[in-house]
Parts: C-alpha cells; structure tokens; sequence
C-alpha cells in the first residue's frame, strides 16, 4: 500500500535512483570498462586498418639487427652512428623508446650524442621503463600512454619537440592490419636506406626482437613496447588520437539513455516495447563504433547500454508489479461483488429442492431424478429428487454414449424408456436431454405412469422447463469456486499474473451472461422502459419505448430524458422541467399522462428514483443516482397511489393432479399461465 500511495514522480525517481546504482556498481567493480575494452578489440577486427599519413617510422633492433651486431646493450658508437645516418634526412624528431640500458651501456654517452639530446636532436627516456608511461585498461591490454606522469614521457617530449598536441592520456588508435612503417636498425647504420626516407618524420628507436624486447597485450595483439610508443606517436601525427571522455560526460549521457527508457518503454506493449528496446541499442553501439573509427573519442558504449537494459527490466518490474497489484485488486473486487450478489439458488440442495417442485407442480410426474455429466467425462451421476430412492433404479448403465441415453444424447430430443426404474412400479421415464449453449449438461428424467399419454404440448412445455433447469445448471456452473491448482501446475501453467487474468475474464463472463440476460429481459417487456441519469441522459431504453416515441431501433441517437417525454406526452419542455425539478427536491415519483395514438391504448408514464433510498450510494457505496421512466395503462394508478389500497386476494393454486391410466395426459399451455409461479425474492433484489 505505501508503494501505491507516493507520487508517480517519486516513484519514477525511485527507478531512475536504482538504475543509476546498478550502473555505478557494474563500474566500480571494473563491469563496465573491462566490457568496453572487449567491445573496442572488436571493433578494431571490424574496421581493419585504418588511413595514416606514415609520419612515423620505426628503426627497429629486430631479430636481423641482433644477428649482425649481436645482443644488446650495444656501444654508444653503434647508437651515435646510427643517430648521425638518421639526423641527415633531416626528421622531425629522434627518440629512443627503450630504456638505454636496453639498448647501449649505463655509461656516460661521448660528447656528440651528449650534445645531441642535450638539444633535444635525440630523445631519451629519463629513467627506467616507468617513464614510457605505458597503460592499461580494465581488459589488462595497453591502449594509452601518459604523457606527463609523474614526470614528461619520451612520447610527450617528442611531440612537443615535433609541435604536436595530443590529449592526456593519448589513448592509441593503433593502425590495425597495416602495420608500422619499420626499417632495420644495422641496414640505417650501413648506409642501405637513403637519408631521404627520414625526411619530415618522427624516427623511433627501439627493441623488437621478441627474445630481447618482449611483448605486451594491446587490443590489436602482442606488441614489443616500442612498437606501442610507435602507434601512439603516429596516432597523434594522424590527428585520431582517441580523446577521453569526461566521467560527468559519461554520467549524464547514462542517466539520459535510462530516464528515455523509463519514460518509453513502459508506454509500449511486447514486441513493441522490445523492438524499441533493440534500436536503442543498436543505435548506441553504431554511435560508439562511429566516434571510434573516426577517430574522434573513446565514449565506451557499455555503460549506456547497461543503462538500457537495467532500466528496461525495472520498467518492467514496476509495471509487471502494478498490473499484479491491479489485477488482484481487480479480481477481489469482482470476486467480491459476486460473493456479494449470491443467493439461495447457491445452495445445492435447495436448488435441487425446487427442481423436484418444478417437476411435480407443473410437469405432473411421479418423480423425478437429474443425471448430470461429470466434467472432461461421457459418465452420469444420477441425483434423485422426488419419490425415488437409490435402490428403485434398475438401470445401471451410466455412459451416454450407450443405450438408453444414447439416442437422446445424440438426437438432443427427449426419448422414452421403459426399464430405467424397477419394474414393479410399474413406470416408464422420458429422458429429456439438459443442453446449455450447445453443450449437454445431463439428462432430466421423469417417470409417468407406464399407460400415460403424454401430448405435444405438454412435451413442449417439458422441453422449455428442461432448457431453463440447463441454463440455471450452467449459470451456477460459472459461479462455481475456481478449483485449486497443484504446485506442479501453478509451476508449468505460468505466473500468477496470467491466473488472476483468467480468473478475471472468467467473473467478466459471468457478468457479461447476467448482463446479457436482463438485456434480454427489458428487450422481451410489453410496456416501455427507461433508464436516465439526473442529467438526463439515458442509458438504457427498450424497444417498446422507442417504438412509442416513434423512434426506429437502430444505431440512431437516444433523445434524452426530457426529449423522450416531449416525445410520449406532448408536454412543453419548460412543464417537463419543472416536475423533473419537483422529482429532485420533494417527490418520490412524477406521473405524466402519455399522448393519444390513434389504433394504440393509452399509456402513462411514472417516472421515479431508482433506488435512491436504501441503495449502494445511501450506504456511501460508490454508485449513480438514476431515474426510472416506466409505462402503465393509463388505467391504473401509480404506485405511491395504489400503496394505500389492499392487494388484491391471489386464488389459491389447484391442487396438482396425478395422472391415471385413463385420462388424458395433455396439459393446455393456456391453462399453465393461470397457475401462480412461485418466486422467492433475494435480500438484495
């Protein structure tokens, strides 16, 4: 209850708070980065090499160079020679990547290289390999450098010396399948590669034989160190260093991405809602790859689409749990209102109780029994109901798709039998099939005396009793308890979302087949009637009504109430008014005297509250104050006028007759009308 008493706003906060948590711990436990660098080493097979300008050359110590000077570190001579055959093409930048203990002796460099890097001519890393500034992502491969921790890197100083800018830290957009523009070291120093190959270029220098240098993973594969420092520098030459994106910059773009998903998501149904989730991510995952292989910023679209999903499942959370709520509370209040409108007839022994009576006043029979189908079965189960006990029943047979219901059953007209009962009593029974919307709910058997004649009317007249005891079956069919699922069942058979919505369209049902029935019932009435809210208007008329206002039935529009007594009385519309004015402040019922038609008896109209007095909305019950517009003969009196006289005396039914084996079994249908139908009324009528 204190979920459905805050605010929407506060529970759509509510959400928002939860998704951006959940995100903010995928982070914090490494989810998120560790995600987005799997997602960038794929993007990188996607986009192959890329574009490059080749203004980096790598002057490598391969596996050639160690061959022909032999194993590192080497003289400074060998260096000193190597910068001088670089130097003279004229380069950008020279720099060594390597530690120098890798490459030369930890001794004091001679004067000309000494002189050389004190004029920034050859770049060299200032410590150990702590001063390559090599980084790692959450995936643990390298893919960035930094350029000024704690102190300038060898990358950071040559771009300064080679005018270049780059952001900290340069994350590296590797070249990809192309590969680094590498020249061996020994083949410079002997003078094979001309000087002009260096000219306008950032020259690197540093180990790449796998025994001596080692390798490191990077997104694009294993790389000696100096190959990263390599792919770094060029990446800044070719102006597609990948940029950090700000975290507030990553925040907001996920809040965003989780409140348009909080917002959508939930105004959309299935596949809808679905496919919208899919669009967005996809969408998201394009715009990263885009900023990616344009080289423009490494967003990371994982955080995103994290936010996506976690806030499409609470969408569904929240409305998954709110339709429940609803649901449930749906279903206790039709449950509730049925529990509520019940009557006497649920009682199992008296509604059998008045069927035996039925059978006895109005068919005349020695007794009776009912057989019904048991549920999913062709079987019966006999039910005694009038002078018939158990043990009088000869007939054991109780499948009908035997003798003797078979025929019945199939033919679904009644059909006589002579050796259902014991044959001292000297009986024979009709077996009259019970059907219900075209499906069979048992058999009414009746027994006669076995020389009884029994006529076509009074067979009609069991055939209608018979359809109504089916329709009544069928009625407290529906209002039967839901039978109790098993574990197992609840299990396979789904959530209870999915039950309470069965067993709501089952109470709808029923409501619709009780509403169906008094629709029905007004449709079948000989006089006029209306139904009216204050304002007047309607809300149900009958035909016979429209007929007297001259209407046509059909899709046409309802007058309205004061339109409808225009129509019936002739009365002005200022009169109409002014006795409605007077039924709203001081009457129970208005009486209007109904216009003369010419070949039609004259009726009157009483129009009264309905049920204005001791009604749902007099308890404080959630309800309509409607009016009641009913037609009379213009003969008799209203009813406030006639509950002042005494009711007139009711002739006490004759008593029923039993039929001999000499009489006539044929009752005449007029004569049925005449015998006062006993109705018992509920105490919510």
């Amino acid at each position: 209850m204190a979920a459905t008493s805050r605010s929407p706003w506060s529970q759509f906060a509510v959400r928002l708070g939860a998704v951006v948590a959940a995100v903010w711990l995928l982070g914090a436990l490494g989810v998120i980065e560790g995600a987005d660098a799997a997602m960038r080493r794929s993007y990188y097979e996607l986009r192959g090499g890329r574009d490059t300008h080749q203004g980096v050359v790598l002057v490598a110590a391969d596996d050639a160079t160690i061959a022909a000077w032999g194993p590192p570190p080497w003289a400074w001579d060998r260096l000193a020679a190597l910068h001088a055959a670089i130097a003279r093409g004229q380069p950008r930048a020279i720099a060594v990547v390597d530690p120098l203990a890798r490459l030369v002796p930890p001794t004091a460099p001679p004067p000309a290289v000494a002189g050389a890097i004190a004029r920034s001519a050859l770049i060299v890393p200032d410590g150990g390999a702590a001063s390559l500034g090599l980084g790692v992502d959450r995936g643990g491969a390298v893919d960035r450098i930094a350029l000024a921790a704690p102190t300038p890197t060898v990358v950071a100083r040559t771009l300064a010396h080679a005018g270049l800018a780059a952001p900290d830290p340069l994350i590296i957009d590797f070249l990809g399948d192309r590969g680094l523009p590498t020249v061996p070291a020994h083949r410079i120093a002997a003078g094979d590669i001309p000087p002009t190959a260096f000219a306008d270029k950032i020259v690197v220098i540093g180990l790449t034989a796998p025994d001596f240098a080692g390798a490191v993973p990077t997104p694009v594969g294993a790389l000696a160190p100096a190959q990263v420092q390599a792919h770094a520098l060029l990446a800044a030459a070719d102006g597609v260093a990948l940029r950090p994106v700000p975290g507030w910059v990553r925040a907001a773009l996920t809040a965003l991405v989780a409140v348009l998903v909080l917002l959508v998501v939930p105004r959309l149904y299935g596949a809808a809602a679905a496919a919208t989730a899919v669009v967005a991510a996809v969408v998201i995952l394009a715009a990263d790859y885009t900023l990616f292989a344009g080289g423009l910023a490494a967003v990371g679209a994982t955080a995103p689409l994290a936010a996506l999903g976690i806030a499409a499942a609470a969408a569904h959370a929240h409305e998954r749990s709110a339709a429940r709520r609803g649901v449930s509370g749906l279903r206790r209040a039709l449950r509730q209102r049925r529990l509520d409108w019940r009557d006497a007839a649920d009682d199992e022994a008296l509604f059998w109780r008045r069927v035996a009576e039925l059978a006895r006043v109005y068919v005349d029979c020695g007794s009776s029994l009912v057989g019904e189908l048991e549920p999913g079965t062709t079987h019966l189960r006999l039910r005694p109901l009038d002078g018939v006990r158990p043990d009088q029943i000869a007939e054991r047979r109780r499948d009908v798709r035997r003798h003797p219901y078979r025929r019945a059953h199939l033919a679904q007209n009644p059909v006589w039998h002579d050796g259902f009962m014991a044959r001292e009593l000297g009986l024979k029974t009709l077996l009259v099939p019970l059907i219900s919307g075209g499906r069979p709910l048992g058999f009414w058997l009746l027994n006669f005396p076995a020389d009884a004649a029994v006529g076509d009317a009074h067979l009609a007249l069991i055939r209608t009793l018979a359809s109504e005891i089916a329709l009544s079956m069928a009625r407290r069919g529906q209002r039967g308890a839901e039978p109790e699922r098993g574990l197992v069942t609840r299990l396979v058979d789904g959530a209870d979302l999915a039950g309470d919505l069965r067993a709501i369209q089952r109470e709808v049902d029923r409501q619709i087949h009780q509403h169906d029935e008094l629709v029905l019932l007004g449709e079948s009435l000989p006089l006029g009637l209306l139904v009216s809210t204050l304002w007047g208007e309607v809300r149900y008329r009958n035909p016979a009504l429209a007929d007297a206002c001259g209407d046509d039935v059909g899709p046409a529009p309802l007058r309205s109430l004061p339109e409808t007594l225009e129509a019936l009385t002739g009365l002005g519309r200022e009169a109409i008014h002014k006795r409605l004015g007077a039924l709203v402040h001081e009457l129970d019922e208005v009486r209007f005297a109904g216009r003369a038609v010419p070949g039609r008896p004259r009726h009157d109209y009483v129009l009264s509250w309905l049920g204005r007095e001791g009604s749902a909305a007099a308890r404080g019950e959630r309800g309509e104050p409607l009016l009641l517009l009913c037609a009379v003969p213009a003969a008799e009196r209203s009813a406030a006028s006639r509950s002042s006289r005494p009711l007139p005396a009711v002739p006490a039914a004759p008593a029923p007759r039993r039929f001999t084996s000499s009489e006539s079994h044929t009752i005449p249908v007029r004569a049925l009308s005449e015998v006062p139908l006993p109705i018992e009324r509920s105490s919510r009528s």
